[in-house]
């Protein structure tokens, strides 16, 4: 049966099965994982299988305990801004996670191939949808810890804002948190994204650093670069105490340039986030409510 939907779909006999899926082609690579474009045969919708070696998780008991939190999370939300978890399949080699499939790439590509042409209001209408999606996720007592351009697709990389535009995804440092209880010691993330605290190696509300990753999100948003990053010539100590002090700044203005021409009210909000005690920042409510933010016209 699967053999004549492979023939019906113009695909080869050979073609990798997974399950009832048929694999098109790689897509992305991690430390631990690859994910594949694939086509389910039974009603002909395109997935995206992440899949995990056994051997590896077997090994790596910190893997294999965010394997299983990542599918929990999965499994428990229903978020139209969330990729969606549609199965999951172990083969004699790979757990299989599949995913709902999000043509339009990543935020970071978006940013990097686009950035001249990014208006200050699509930021807005890409930047309220993050901010809801993560405020959902708290409501739920669920932290992400890993919010960053890369795990961030696009429905499409046209501009439309007559549809949701953002996916979020890779929950593989995501987990569960005791609202009474919400401080945790374990250090995780991308460095670039990471919150003082993290860095300072101390107890953390994940909350919070969650809402620090998304001011770095939009500051790479309306300038086209991250606030931190380790340059040339510059040590690990250095570039780590740029961030515990949140030592940044804006383009000069410029009315040529257009990382000169940031609105006043996105610069404030910007540090209003990336403030360095944690208990300074914003609640999510408070970012939505922003003059910058609540002057959107949300579709």
């Amino acid at each position: 049966m699967l053999q004549q939907r492979l023939t019906k779909l113009g695909l080869p006999n050979y073609s990798e099965l997974i399950g009832h899926y048929a694999v098109l082609k790689l897509i992305g690579t991690g430390s631990f994982s690859e994910v594949k474009l694939a086509i389910d045969l039974e009603n002909c919708r395109e997935v995206a299988i992440k899949m995990i070696s056994l051997k590896e998780m077997q090994d790596n008991e910190c893997l294999k305990t965010g394997v299983s939190r990542e599918i929990q999370i999965l499994e428990y939300i229903n978020h139209p801004n969330i990729v969606s978890l549609l199965d999951t399949i172990e083969t004699p080699t790979h757990l299989c996670l599949v995913l709902e499939y999000v043509p339009g790439g990543e935020l970071f590509d978006y940013v990097n191939d686009y950035y001249e042409k990014i208006t200050e209001d699509e930021v807005k209408q890409i930047f309220y949808e993050l901010v809801n999606t993560v405020s959902y996720l708290h409501e739920s007592n669920i932290i992400h810890r890993d919010l960053k351009l890369e795990n961030i697709l696009l429905e499409s990389s046209e501009s439309s804002p007559n549809k949701k535009r953002i996916k979020l995804t890779d929950f593989g440092l995501a987990r569960f948190i005791d609202p009474k209880s919400p401080l945790l010691t374990t250090r995780c993330g991308s460095e670039e994204y990471a919150a003082p605290e993290l860095i300072s190696a101390s107890s953390y509300d994940g909350r919070k650093t969650d809402i620090w990753s998304l001011g770095i999100i939009l500051y790479a948003l309306l300038v086209g670069y991250l606030p931190f990053n380790q340059e040339a010539g510059q040590t690990r100590k250095q570039f780590f105490i740029k961030i515990i002090k949140a030592d940044f700044k804006f383009p000069k203005p410029n009315p040529v340039d257009k990382r000169g021409t940031i609105s006043e009210d996105a610069k404030d909000l910007v540090k209003k986030i990336l403030q360095t005690m944690p208990e300074r920042r914003p609640s999510l409510e408070a970012i939505k409510n922003h003059p910058w933010l609540s002057s959107l016209n949300v579709m």
